[in-house]
C-alpha cells in the first residue's frame, strides 16, 4: 500500500512537473527589468545599433536590383473547366471501374517548367552566353547590348556540359587581361593577356576569343566583366528555378507565371518566350494527331480502292457470262425486301469493319506508343471521347519523359492514366464488336429468310447479288473514309492552341527596398543585445536562490544553510559548541524555528528528504542533531538510507550492529543497536550497518514503528535521515511514522523544473507537515554581518537585490571564526 502511495506521488509530480514548467521556467523579467536593461546598457545597445544599421545598408548596397515581372494565361479544356469529351472519359472510366485522368492543369504547369521548354527559350533568346560588369558592390547583367563577346570553341562536340566563365578587364592597346575561372563546370585557374579577336588555348580541345562589339566604348576600358558560355540545360534549369507558376485561384484554369530577373527587359521576354514556346508545342502536338489519323485513312483508302475494283471486276464477268437483267428489275418487290435486309447487314459489316480497324490497330505491339486514329466515325461516341483523351495524356507523357526522370512521381501517374485509358478503350472496342456482331446475325438471320422465298432464282442471280452487297459495303466505307479525311484536312488547317494569354510580361515589383534593410538593421540592433543578456539567463536551469524557489513553492521554508568554507569543503561536521561562524548561526537559527512547528511535546520525529542525492541532506541531520544536542537537547539520529548509508559512513565506520540488526531480529532490543557519541553527552545514534538486499520489506515489518515509538519516549527530538523521494518509496514508508519532513534543496543543484514536483508533493500532503530547508547559499558581505542574497541580477552590467538577514533580529555583528582564525581542519569522533 505503501509502495503504491510512493508511486501515485513520483507520477502525479511528473505530471505536475510538465504542466508546470511554465511557470517554473518563466524568465523573472518585469518591465521594469527591461527598462534597466537599456539604461543600464545603453552603450552596448548603442553600438550594436549602428554596426547593424551599417551591415545593414553593406548588405543592401550587395544586393543585385531585381524585378520580379508576372504574366496571367487561360488553359483551355484544363482543371475544372475541361471539356466535355475529358468529362465523358472520367464518367466512363468511374462506370469501368477505372481512375480518372484529372490533374491536368497540374500537367501543363508541369510541362511549362519542363527542361526541354526552357532549352527552347535559352536557344531562342541566346541566354547560355552571358556578359555581366563586376561593380564594387555587386554585378550589372547586360541583355542583347553587351559590350564584349565570348565565343567558346570546343572540339568535343558530344559534351553536353561544356562551358567556360572568363573574368576581363579591357585595357587602352586593344588588348584585355583575362583570368579563367571556370572550364566544363569545374574550377579552372589560367591568366594572361591578349588581344581582341585572338583565339587563346585552354586545353587540347578547347579555346575561346573574346571580341568587342558595337556597345564598347572607352567607358568599357579598365571595368572588370565576367563573360561566360553556360551549358543550354544547364542555363534552363537555372531558369526554372527562379521561374513560379502557380493557379491564380483555385476554381479557374488561370494560371500566373512569374519570373525574377536582374534585368527588366530579360524578364520580360523570358516570359514571353516560354509562353509562345509552350503555344507551338500545343499546336504541334495537335498536329501530330492529325497527320497519324490521315496516315491511316490513307492506308485504308488504298486498301479498299484495290478491293473494290476486284469486285466490280467479277460482277462484270458474271454478269456477261449469264446475261442477267439488272437485280432491281428481276426480283420486283420480294428482292427490294431482301435488298432492305441486305443494306442492314451492310450497315452493321462495315461498323464491325471498323471496329475491327481498330482492334486490329490496338493488339498491334508496334502501336502501343503511338497515337490511336480518332474522327473515324465510330457509332459509339465514348469510345472517340476516350481515344481523344489517351493521345492528349500520351503526349503529355512523351513530354514528361523528356524532362523527368523514370522515379518522378508526376511521370508514374501518367503511365498508370495511359495504362487504364488503353485499356478502356480496348474493352469498349471489344463490346462494341461483340454487340455488332450479334446485331449482325439478326440481319443475316432476317436476309436468309428472304433468300428462301426466292430460291427459284437462278444460281447466277445470287452470286451477283452477293457480290453487289460486297461492292456496296466497299463503297460505303470507302466513301465515309473520303468524308473523314477532308474532316481532318480541315481540322489540321484550323488548329488553335489550348491556351490564351490573359495578361502579357509586365514588372510587378522591384527588389531591393533600402527602407526594410534598415528597419531589419534596427530591429537586430535592438534585439541582439537585448537577446543575448535573455539567453544568459534563461540558460541558467539551476535554483540559485531563495526567491526563485518562493516563485513556484509554497511551502515554508525551515531555514537557509549557507555554503561551506572553501577550506572545509569536504567537511561533513561543521557545527560547534560555541561557534559563531555562519554555518553554525544557521541551524541556531533553524532549531529556534522548529518550535513553530513542533510545538506539541508529542511531535519529536523529523525526516530529511530530498529530490535526488547530493543535495545535503544527510550532513543537514548530522548537523542539526549536533546542534540540538549542544542546546541541551537530547536527540537521536537514525541513517534510514538503507541503500546508501552516507550518514552512517561520517558518523561510525566500526562494523557495529545497527538498524539492519534490529529490523531482521523480533529479539534484539533498541538499546543493542544504540551508539552514544563522543561529540556530545546529549547525541546518539543508530548506524545502518551494511545494505540489505530487501530494504522496502525490512521497513514495512512492523518493527520500525516499535523502534520510533521506543525513542519517543526516550529523546527529545528524533532526527531520520532517509532516502530521495523520487528514487524509492522508503522516504514515502517511513513518513508515515514522523511528524515533520524537512525537505532538503541543494542551491546551484536542484533544478527549476524540480520545483513543481516540490509544489506537488506539498499540495497533495505527500509528506507530514512538510518545510523547506535550503543549503549551499551563497554568502554576501554586507559590510557587517551576512546576508543571504537573491535578487533579479542578470549579469548584464546591473543589479539589484534584497537579502534576508540571519537570525530573525539577531546576527548583526557576528564575524566569521573560521575566516579570521583560520582553524586547522578537524573532524569530530562520533564513535566510542
Amino acid at each position: 500500500m505503501e509502495n503504491n502511495n510512493v508511486s501515485n506521488t513520483v507520477t502525479a509530480g511528473l505530471q505536475t512537473t510538465q504542466s508546470g514548467t511554465t511557470q517554473a521556467q518563466q524568465p523573472v523579467i518585469s518591465v521594469r527589468d527591461i527598462f534597466f536593461i537599456f539604461i543600464n546598457n545603453w552603450l552596448w545597445f548603442l553600438i550594436s545599433l549602428i554596426v547593424c544599421l551599417g551591415v545593414s545598408f553593406l548588405v543592401f548596397k550587395l544586393q543585385p536590383v531585381e524585378y520580379t515581372n508576372q504574366a496571367s494565361i487561360l488553359l483551355r479544356g484544363s482543371g475544372n473547366s475541361s471539356s466535355s469529351s475529358s468529362q465523358s472519359m472520367d464518367v466512363i472510366l468511374s462506370q469501368m471501374g477505372g481512375v480518372t485522368s484529372g490533374g491536368s492543369l497540374n500537367n501543363d504547369i508541369y510541362i511549362l517548367r519542363s527542361s526541354p521548354l526552357m532549352v527552347s527559350v535559352v536557344n531562342q533568346l541566346d541566354l547560355n552566353n552571358t556578359c555581366d560588369r563586376i561593380d564594387f558592390f555587386n554585378k550589372s547583367s547586360y541583355y542583347k547590348m553587351p559590350p564584349l563577346h565570348l565565343s567558346f570553341y570546343n572540339r568535343d562536340v558530344e559534351n553536353e556540359q561544356a562551358g567556360i566563365e572568363v573574368r576581363v578587364t579591357p585595357r587602352a592597346d586593344d588588348q584585355y587581361d583575362f583570368v579563367v575561372t571556370s572550364l566544363n563546370g569545374k574550377s579552372f585557374k589560367q591568366k594572361g593577356s591578349a588581344y581582341y579577336n585572338q583565339t587563346i588555348s585552354v586545353t587540347d580541345e578547347e579555346s575561346f576569343s573574346v571580341d568587342k562589339t558595337e556597345f564598347f566604348s572607352d567607358k568599357c576600358i579598365g571595368s572588370k566583366y565576367c563573360l561566360a558560355e553556360i551549358p543550354a540545360i544547364k542555363m534552363a534549369r537555372r531558369i526554372a528555378t527562379t521561374l513560379t507558376i502557380s493557379r491564380a485561384d483555385k476554381v479557374s484554369s488561370i494560371i500566373n507565371v512569374s519570373y525574377t530577373d536582374n534585368n527588366l527587359k530579360r524578364g520580360i521576354e523570358i516570359i514571353d518566350t516560354l509562353i509562345g514556346a509552350y503555344n507551338e508545342d500545343v499546336i504541334n502536338d495537335k498536329s501530330m494527331v492529325a497527320k497519324k489519323t490521315e496516315e491511316f485513312i490513307t492506308a485504308r483508302l488504298e486498301s479498299l480502292t484495290s478491293e473494290l475494283q476486284d469486285i466490280d471486276g467479277r460482277v462484270e464477268k458474271l454478269q456477261k457470262g449469264s446475261q442477267l437483267p439488272d437485280i432491281s428489275t428481276a426480283s420486283g418487290t420480294l428482292l427490294t425486301t431482301g435488298t432492305r435486309y441486305s443494306d442492314e447487314v451492310a450497315a452493321r459489316e462495315t461498323e464491325l469493319t471498323l471496329a475491327l480497324y481498330i482492334k486490329e490497330y490496338l493488339d498491334d505491339p508496334a502501336n502501343a506508343t503511338e497515337l490511336i486514329p480518332s474522327n473515324l466515325g465510330l457509332p459509339d461516341v465514348g469510345i472517340q471521347s476516350m481515344i481523344n483523351t489517351y493521345n492528349k495524356q500520351l503526349l503529355s507523357y512523351q513530354k514528361l519523359v523528356a524532362s523527368a526522370g523514370e522515379n518522378n512521381p508526376q511521370l508514374r501517374n501518367t503511365q498508370h492514366e495511359l495504362d487504364v485509358t488503353h485499356k478502356a478503350i480496348a474493352t469498349s472496342v471489344e463490346n462494341l464488336i461483340n454487340s455488332t456482331r450479334v446485331r449482325l446475325d439478326n440481319a443475316k438471320s432476317k436476309e436468309q429468310r428472304t433468300r428462301r422465298q426466292i430460291t427459284d432464282m437462278p444460281t447466277q442471280t445470287k452470286a451477283v447479288t452477293e457480290i453487289a452487297r460486297q461492292q456496296k459495303i466497299k463503297e460505303n466505307l470507302y466513301l465515309y473514309l473520303l468524308n473523314k479525311r477532308e474532316e481532318n484536312n480541315m481540322l489540321q488547317a484550323i488548329t488553335v492552341s489550348n491556351i490564351k494569354v490573359v495578361e502579357s510580361a509586365y514588372m510587378k515589383k522591384k527588389s531591393p527596398k533600402i527602407t526594410m534593410f534598415l528597419l531589419v538593421g534596427i530591429v537586430l540592433g535592438l534585439a541582439l543585445p537585448f537577446g543575448i543578456f535573455y539567453i544568459i539567463n534563461l540558460l541558467n536551469v539551476k535554483v540559485r536562490s531563495r526567491a526563485e524557489v518562493e516563485s513556484v513553492v509554497k511551502a515554508p521554508i525551515l531555514g537557509e544553510i549557507p555554503a561551506k568554507p572553501e577550506e572545509r569543503v569536504n567537511d561533513e561536521i561543521l557545527v560547534t559548541p560555541e561557534g559563531t561562524d555562519s554555518i553554525t548561526e544557521a541551524f541556531r537559527v533553524l532549531q529556534s524555528n522548529l518550535s513553530f512547528f513542533m510545538q506539541e511535546s508529542d511531535k519529536k520525529v523529523i525526516q530529511t528528504v530530498s529530490t535526488t542525492p547530493g543535495e545535503g541532506k544527510s550532513f543537514f541531520a548530522l548537523n542539526l542533531g549536533l546542534s540540538l544536542a549542544y542546546l541541551g537537547k537530547k536527540t537521536i539520529i537514525l541513517d534510514l538510507d538503507l541503500r546508501k548509508r552516507s550518514l552512517s559512513k561520517t558518523m561510525d565506520r566500526n562494523n557495529r550492529r545497527g538498524i539492519i540488526y534490529y529490523l531482521l531480529n523480533t529479539d534484539a532490543t533498541p538499546e543493542e543497536v544504540i551508539t552514544h557519541s563522543d561529540a556530545s553527552e546529549n547525541l546518539s545514534y543508530v548506524v545502518c550497518e551494511r545494505i540489505p538486499p530487501n530494504a522496502t520489506m525490512l521497513l514495512l515489518n512492523g518493527r520500525l514503528e516499535k523502534l520510533l515509538q521506543y525513542l519517543r519516549g526516550e529523546y527529545d527530538y528524533i532526527i531520520v535521515d532517509t532516502t530521495p523521494a523520487q528514487l524509492v518509496a522508503d522516504s514515502s514508508i517511513v513518513n508515515g511514522f514522523v511528524d515533520l519532513t524537512a525537505y532538503v534543496m541543494r542551491m546551484g543543484h536542484a533544478t527549476k523544473n524540480m520545483l513543481p514536483l516540490v509544489q506537488d508533493l506539498y499540495d497533495k500532503k505527500k509528506f507530514k507537515n512538510m518545510v523547506l530547508v535550503l543549503t549551499d547559499m551563497q554568502i554576501k558581505r554586507k559590510g557587517y554581518g551576512y546576508g543571504y542574497g537573491y535578487g533579479y541580477g542578470y549579469g548584464y552590467g546591473y543589479g539589484y537585490g534584497y537579502g534576508y538577514g540571519y537570525g530573525y533580529g539577531y546576527g548583526y555583528g557576528y564575524g566569521n571564526e573560521d575566516d579570521k582564525k583560520k582553524k586547522k581542519k578537524k573532524k569530530r569522533r562520533f564513535f566510542n
